[in-house]
């Protein structure tokens, strides 16, 4: 269990750019690092929603994080290296994370981060130069919540510009949320979907266990025992993810996760079987359970429709996040009826 305030104080003393934004009782602990939400606190003090821990260089990392899509461009030297050993070759562009965030805009409740950085899909050799902001927002949960249960509500907007590069180079938004294991992420859909036949696999075979569907939505087991990733299309899903995760003593604590789908919308995220010269038909949810090959997490992911030189250079997105802690019962009822499926 992770308290707020020693996150919180970590940040700052790391020197990484950490600041608290508050509203009522409800605290979101921010780093410019990374341009990432660490904690979130309910109003009880603790931080158990988001994955933390510490880096090689004894750093705080985990949280929610801001990502660029499609990984295979960015995160592998070539796509014949990612095919071959994707955890061998794999390396995360530092000109993205950390990056290099500065703050625009801020008050007590939000703040603004942004960048610039530039990208060589691995693919091709073709380049592109992106500017990213990232607005986090402290904003009110839903009204309507059961006695016992406390939240804290925040909202992310993205704005995603190409600024130049070479023609039909795309990105795209990539928002994942980093969890401890030991819970159930539950995908609603808008109908029955088939394991084999709908949802994307990108890394090791789902096994018997892992990934299953029923008539209302995808359920993604996150324990860290193995490296598993799947993906949805728009098309497929509703909009809402929920990671449930029992704490003991009756208790548990639920992430929520509302952001835009758009079918018909160029999605440039796609697994590394897929043909060298595909920027679309790519998914916009994904989930990921890590084996301990980086660390005891999994992720809720979901990416925003691509931006392309030459083509649409600018997108805008938000999306809201809802952290629900408290009476295990409690904490059901109220996320199933927002998610829209059975917890």
């Amino acid at each position: 269990m992770h308290d707020f305030d020693e996150v919180a104080a970590r940040l700052r003393d790391e020197k990484q750019g950490g600041r608290t934004l508050r509203r009522g009782a409800a605290r979101l602990a921010v780093c410019e690092r990374g341009a990432r939400v660490m904690a979130a606190d309910a109003g009880d003090g603790s931080a158990d929603a988001l994955y933390l821990a510490d880096d090689d260089a004894g750093e705080l990392c985990g949280g929610d994080r801001f990502w660029l899509g499609p990984e295979v461009a960015w995160f592998w030297p070539s796509l014949q290296a990612a095919r071959e050993d994707p955890v061998k070759h794999a390396a995360t562009p530092p000109q993205l994370d950390p990056g290099r965030w500065g703050v625009g805009e801020a008050d007590a409740g939000s703040v603004t981060l942004h960048a610039t950085m530039g990208l060589t899909d691995a693919r091709d050799g073709r380049k592109i130069r992106l500017e990213a902001e990232r607005t986090v927002r402290l904003i009110d949960p839903p009204p309507s919540l059961s006695a016992g249960v406390s939240a804290v509500a925040y909202a992310v907007d993205h704005r995603l510009t190409a600024l130049g590069g070479e023609e039909g180079v795309v990105a795209s938004s990539w928002s994942i949320a980093q969890v401890p294991p030991g819970g159930t992420l539950v995908c609603p859909t808008v109908r029955p979907l088939s394991v084999a036949d709908d949802v994307t696999r990108y890394y090791d075979p789902f096994g018997d266990d892992h990934v299953k569907a029923d008539a209302d939505a995808v359920r993604f087991v996150i324990d860290a025992r193995r490296r598993i990733k799947m993906g949805l299309r728009a098309e497929d899903t509703t909009g809402r993810m929920g990671y449930l995760r029992p704490l003991g003593d009756g208790r548990a604590v639920l992430l929520l996760r509302f952001f835009p789908t758009l079918p018909g919308e160029r999605y440039c995220d796609v697994p590394r079987s897929a043909d060298a010269g595909v920027r679309g038909g790519g998914d916009c949810l994904q989930a990921y359970n890590d084996d301990l090959t980086y660390g005891p997490f999994g992720e809720m992911e979901h990416h925003d429709p691509a931006v392309e030189v030459g083509g649409v250079e600018n997108r805008c997105h938000s999306s809201t996040t809802l952290v629900l802690a408290g009476d295990e019962a409690a904490v059901r009822r109220d996320g199933g009826r927002l998610l829209g499926a059975t917890l």
